[in-house]
């Protein structure tokens, strides 16, 4: 056992080992009864006492064994000035068949070769320095210079050389060895090798964007007349604690991103904001798109209602109806579909300053090829002093698809999440998932009827055959009610895939996604704290359930939309910013079968005048 500090720190004089050196005395004769004897014999005492001296034993310190984790350091000391030596040392052969600085001149680029672009002249000035030249093989710049300064050249192998020489030496295998002992000599912290930090500068400045100059806006404000009944219900809806914060983000951003829950107020009041901030008195208008035309025409009376004003200036246009005027709209209410036609015919969409696309979550194809075509008009209305907003709302959007895919956007878009709703709701899981689902609703639905308060209940099916089903069992019992109070969530949808082998389409029931459902409960609570009663246990939910619903985009054959791009003159599918890229091997199918079916040109794959009749 080893002894303890204090036990080895004890007699320490003691326990040291020294070496004892006798002085001899020279010998004398001795007379002991009647024999002469000498001094040294051991038998007779000597007449004086002996001189002894102690001598200190210089030991030769033994060689530690390095650790571990010292032979390591060592190990990556020596690696890298290897890796240095052979550097240097193919520089130095690369400089010795670099060609000439006179040839090297006359070098350009090959990139513009076909192009109508003027090329930039030649700088024929070189250095006389006969110092080796070197030039930079880094892999992530494949574009090479016109020109080449061999002044730089040569001042950058002169710079590291001499890093190569005071970074690694006899010193730094000391500290990589007794990390200690350099640390306390040292005062400050040792930078890291120049090769990391050039990977780390490299890295950083990849990373960082170039800020878009937005042109100003001029300040204005529209006063607005409203009801105290209005202001009241307003007042209570969360979105208008985030007024300021809104509208500075759409002033100092094109595109912005805007994720709230369900009846927080989006859909009713950012078109009010964009309103009374000034955003049409310039003669221009603010566009909102809605998936479904029901949603469109609601949504226009309702905005019209609050802000007092006719349904020819907040005015709604569906397929072959509309209230739309061109001398009176400020607000215009349409569908997905509408907002494309007026692309075709107006690509920059100059009567707009503000565009909204609500309901994003839902990912029709209408919507990415929208929002697609909008993430290259917004950028170039900006470069012609014609700003133009973008701002994609929803409530369980998947944000990821929209930031990390840098060719749709090339800035990263401003994102605001608004947490609050406006009501609570309870959400209620079955103990059992049943199989027969319908029969489940109808049993829910007559005891929330007998055993709650009165109130509105919204029950949420997969079609239309299950909708009349149900009404004709519900119809004779229960009268019907204004306010939504209740929910009864089947857990299933029914979903269209289609299959790529024999080509046919096919509807399936299934379980939606966790975001869907968010969706349904949501609609509960609108005027008062709800509840939302689910068909399903929570196992089913966490466990089949899917995040989020997949765009429609990937489930639909190509086709429909090959030939909407065509029209558009849209040749090259493949580089088109889609929020989800279809499959690659998909639109060339569906190419070949639109140019089998003469919609295209096998020649040019264009449209000709058969497909432009097919579209419309």
């Amino acid at each position: 056992m080893k002894p303890s500090r204090l036990a080895r720190r004890f007699n320490k004089k003691g326990r040291q080992q020294k070496k004892i050196v006798i002085e001899q005395n020279p010998s004398t004769n001795v007379i002991v009864e009647g024999e002469t004897t000498t001094a040294d014999n051991n038998s007779i005492l000597p007449s004086k006492k002996r001189v002894t001296h102690s001598v200190s034993q210089t030991t030769t310190p033994k060689k530690r064994k390095l650790s571990k984790k010292e032979r390591k350091r060592l190990e990556k000391v020596l690696d890298v000035k290897k890796k240095k030596a052979k550097r240097v040392e193919l520089l130095d052969k690369l400089g010795q068949i670099q060609i000439s600085t006179d040839e090297l001149a006359l070098l350009h680029s090959v990139k513009n070769i076909g192009s109508k672009t003027k090329r930039q002249p030649i700088n024929t000035q070189v250095s006389t320095t006969n110092s080796s030249t070197l030039i930079n093989f880094n892999q992530r710049s494949r574009k090479r210079p016109a020109q080449i300064s061999t002044e730089i050249i040569q001042n950058d192998s002169e710079s590291s050389s001499n890093d190569d020489d005071e970074t690694i030496n006899d010193e730094d295998i000391r500290k990589a060895l007794f990390p200690s002992q350099s640390s306390s000599t040292t005062t400050g912290p040792i930078p890291p090798p120049p090769i990391k930090r050039r990977q780390r500068e490299s890295s950083t400045s990849s990373v960082e964007e170039t800020k878009v100059d937005i042109p100003a806006r001029p300040h204005a404000n529209v006063q607005v007349e409203r009801s105290e009944e209005i202001q009241a219900i307003r007042s209570q809806l969360p979105i208008i604690t985030e007024e300021q914060a809104i509208m500075e983000a759409i002033h100092d951003n094109l595109v912005v991103l805007i994720c709230g829950e369900t009846g927080s107020g989006k859909t009713t009041q950012l078109p009010q904001f964009l309103y009374e901030a000034g955003y049409t008195l310039d003669g221009k208008m603010i566009g909102i798109t809605e998936p479904r035309r029901v949603a469109a025409i609601s949504m226009a009376s309702r905005v019209a209602h609050e802000l007092n004003l006719t349904n020819d200036q907040v005015s709604y246009q569906i397929r072959y109806e509309g209230t739309y005027k061109k001398e009176t709209t400020c607000i215009k209410f349409m569908t997905d579909g509408v907002l494309l036609k007026e692309v075709q015919n107006d690509f920059l969409l100059t009567n707009y300053s503000c565009i909204l696309i609500d309901e994003a979550h839902e990912r029709s194809v209408a919507t990415d090829v929208l929002i697609g075509l909008l993430s290259r008009i917004v950028p170039i209305r900006c470069r012609r002093n014609d700003p133009l907003r973008l701002v994609i709302m929803s409530a369980t959007m998947r944000i990821e698809e929209f930031i990390n895919n840098r060719h749709l956007f090339k800035l990263k878009p401003k994102i605001i999440n608004i947490d609050a709703r406006q009501y609570p709701v309870t959400q209620h899981f079955n103990k059992h998932t049943p199989k027969n689902y319908i029969n489940e609703v109808y049993k829910k639905v007559c005891k929330i009827h007998r055993q709650l308060p009165s109130g509105g209940i919204l029950v949420f099916l997969t079609g239309q055959q299950e909708v009349k089903t149900l009404c004709h069992q519900l119809r004779k019992k229960f009268p019907m009610q204004t306010q939504r109070e209740n929910d009864v969530d089947c857990g299933k949808v029914k979903t269209k895939y289609y299959d790529k082998l024999t080509g046919v389409s096919t509807f399936r029931i299934e379980w939606t996604s966790k975001a869907s459902a968010n969706q349904r409960t949501g609609r509960a609570g609108r005027t008062a704290p709800g509840h939302c009663y689910r068909l399903y246990s929570s196992a089913v939910y966490n466990d089949l359930f899917s995040e989020y619903t997949s765009p429609e985009i990937v489930r639909k054959p190509v086709e429909d939309l090959v030939l909407q791009l065509k029209t558009l003159n849209i040749d090259r599918l493949a580089n088109f910013p889609f929020p989800t890229s279809p499959d690659l091997k998909a639109i060339h199918v569906a190419e070949q079968i639109l140019i089998q079916l003469n919609a295209l040109d096998s020649k040019s794959e264009t449209k000709i005048n058969i497909s432009y009749l097919i579209i419309k």
